[in-house]
């Protein structure tokens, strides 16, 4: 039997049809409907689960369907872009909330449970011993706007809530709960140990109270002098004992401030190479705050602080008994300044530790106790820096820096206890990264940056020569934040853009290292490892942004030393100036990516993916292009600047 005729009996049936059917044809045969981005059917990328319990007071929920056919969210039609994704900021009541998308005749239900109490978590939650003099800190994370205290020892202290945390997977987190902080310094210790009790924690909220009781604190016995006493015994040493000795025993050992128990990161504070031996508390001190597995430090006599174990690097030093000499010698043996670097070869009785000042130079706010501290820079003012080898009752060696293209001039500074290499800069701010290592025969080597050469007319060869390495953010098993389409995260737009910087910077004649090339996870100590053996000028981490807030949008990016403000501050104006984002701020964070030494190293995020309207754009081949080319574009005015 022959059948002539079609499904619909005329043309004024095509267009009467309002089940998005005769949309969707008209679509696809004029083209207007790019069927590479159109989901067929309702896709929830975030939450992943559909049964929740949360102490979050709202829930974002991002996903896409087919924008030719209605989306319900409990009978009320859901707001999409036009290729039909779609992020939700939910308010939550109390209890059982459900949710119920209805799509194309299907249906997906969530449950969010939702638990309210003023306290989350405490620390220390767990007891805790600590050296006499020590300042600790207490947390509470707390409904955001509470009224917070800790009750201890007999004293009740206010806590402060903190700056907004950035966590170490580079995503905002905006949440209903925020931390507080208070510290305290214990008493002196003495010849028995100190049982000061337990501190109690309180927090009150629109009249709801919550008590929760935490860790007991106790106050180590007074630990015994060393029978050598390295230096002068004076500050900036401190007590530490009984002949205990910690060596680092991975490539650079962050430093931390002594006499306290917190996990700030400094940017005043440089790190310890491979080697260095110093004497340490002999018990560990731990620090913890709220909703974090416990971080184990070791107290080291010359007044700072560092890991027994990282997460990032496993063991960060091994703890021994045994004795140091009295006093270092320090001599400086070698220069070797080298087209691209200054090298200083030290030779020394032992591997005492040092540190780096760049001075002087002030910070936003540094010493901000009530939250993390904040290195940010408005301008670089250092003239100079200053190598402190404690523990050197004698320093000597002449050093010619002629032909450095960082340093003019060395003199030796004698302190109280110790000696202090202070190097003039060229320029102000004019200082652009180091390295140091004791080498196989025991010296002590430090390498500084020269800034690149480059040609600041621009085009093709600008960069010749010039070593980049492109950090595409996430990958693997690490997707990084969710979109709105399921297999189009973070970590794949990251290599997109990365791989089209990576073109660019080649075109005019860079040679680009980048620490992925395809979707594989690279941990975040090996991106550092990369930039460490590759002897980089710049180093630039490529990632997208993702908030609970469905209309947070935006572009800002971060560094942590202020010699890597000028790098930051160039691409972010160089991204402004396209008007494809709306632009937030240059920051200082301490991300574990940008606490590297060698180089300038900067963090970008570009745009949030967790915004339907923003990662609309986003994953687009015009975006893409235009957010790499306004990247490159920076870098090249960064060179140029430097000059």
């Amino acid at each position: 039997m022959n059948v002539n005729g079609s499904f619909f009996n005329s043309i004024s049936w095509l267009t009467s049809d309002t089940s998005g059917s005769t949309n969707a044809l008209t679509g696809y045969l004029k083209g207007t409907i790019n069927s590479d981005y159109i989901m067929n059917e309702l896709v929830i990328t975030s939450p992943k689960k559909t049964s929740i319990t949360t102490y979050e007071n709202k829930i974002n929920i991002i996903g896409s369907s087919d924008p030719n056919f209605p989306l319900t969210l409990n009978g009320n039609n859901v707001e999409r872009t036009e290729n039909g994704y779609f992020s939700l900021e939910i308010n939550l009541s109390l209890g059982e909330n459900k949710f119920t998308f209805e799509h194309k005749g299907k249906s997906v239900t969530y449950k969010v449970n939702y638990l309210v109490v003023v306290i989350k978590d405490v620390s220390p939650s767990s007891d805790m011993s600590f050296d006499g003099g020590t300042t600790i800190s207490f947390g509470v994370s707390a409904l955001d706007g509470a009224s917070v205290t800790a009750t201890f020892n007999g004293d009740t202290i206010n806590l402060n809530k903190q700056q907004q945390q950035v966590d170490e997977e580079n995503q905002n987190i905006e949440s209903s709960y925020t931390v507080y902080t208070g510290q305290v310094t214990l008493p002196e210790g003495k010849t028995s140990a100190q049982d000061l009790g337990k501190v109690v924690f309180k927090a009150t909220y629109k009249g709801i109270s919550d008590k929760v009781t935490g860790g007991r604190i106790t106050v180590n016995a007074l630990p015994q002098q060393p029978s050598s006493s390295p230096g002068s015994g004076i500050p900036p040493y401190v007590t530490v004992g009984n002949q205990y000795i910690a060596e680092v025993v991975t490539d650079q050992a962050e430093t931390f401030r002594g006499g306290t128990a917190d996990d700030y990161s400094r940017a005043d504070n440089f790190p310890l190479p491979k080697g260095t031996l110093d004497y340490c508390g002999e018990t560990e001190i731990v620090a913890m705050n709220p909703g974090s597995s416990a971080l184990h430090y070791r107290q080291m006599r010359y007044g700072k602080r560092v890991y027994t174990k990282s997460s990032n690097q496993g063991d960060v030093v091994k703890v021994y008994k045994g004795t140091l000499p009295e006093s270092n010698t320090v001599t400086a043996s070698k220069v070797n300044i080298q087209e691209k670097r200054s090298e200083i070869t030290f030779d020394v009785a032992w591997k005492s530790p040092f540190d780096i000042v760049l001075s002087p130079q002030s910070y936003s706010n540094p010493n901000n106790e009530n939250g993390r501290p904040e290195f940010a820079v408005s301008s670089l003012t250092y003239t100079y820096v200053d190598i402190n080898f404690y523990y050197a009752s004698t320093a000597q060696g002449s050093i010619d820096l002629t032909g450095s293209r960082v340093f003019t001039s060395a003199e030796w500074i004698s302190n109280n206890g110790y000696y202090t290499l202070r190097l003039h800069l060229s320029k102000p701010g004019g200082f652009y990264g180091y390295s140091a290592e004791y080498n196989s025969s025991g010296q002590l080597v430090f390498s500084f940056l020269h800034p690149a050469k480059v040609n600041t007319a621009g085009g093709a060869g600008s960069l010749n020569g010039v070593n980049i390495v492109i950090d595409a953010g996430h990958g693997g098993s690490d997707g990084g934040a969710s979109g709105s389409i399921a297999n189009l995260h973070e970590a794949q737009l990251n290599l997109i853009m990365s791989q089209k910087i990576e073109q660019k910077l080649k075109a005019l004649g860079a040679n680009v290292i980048m620490t992925r090339t395809g979707d594989t996870y690279l941990s975040l100590e090996g991106r550092n490892l990369v930039t460490r053996n590759t002897d980089p000028d710049i180093f630039v981490s490529v990632h997208r942004n993702s908030a609970t807030s469905s209309s947070a949008k935006g572009y800002e990016n971060f560094y942590f030393y202020p010699f890597s403000m000028p790098l930051a501050r160039n691409v972010f104006d160089s991204v402004g100036s396209t008007g494809h984002l709306t632009m937030r701020s240059v920051k200082y964070y301490p991300y574990y990516v940008t606490r590297v030494t060698e180089c300038p190293s900067i963090l970008t995020e570009n745009g949030f993916v967790s915004t339907a309207s923003e990662y609309e754009k986003l994953i687009t081949d015009a975006s893409n292009e235009t957010l790499a080319q306004a990247t490159v574009d920076g870098i090249v005015k960064y060179f140029n600047s430097i000059q």
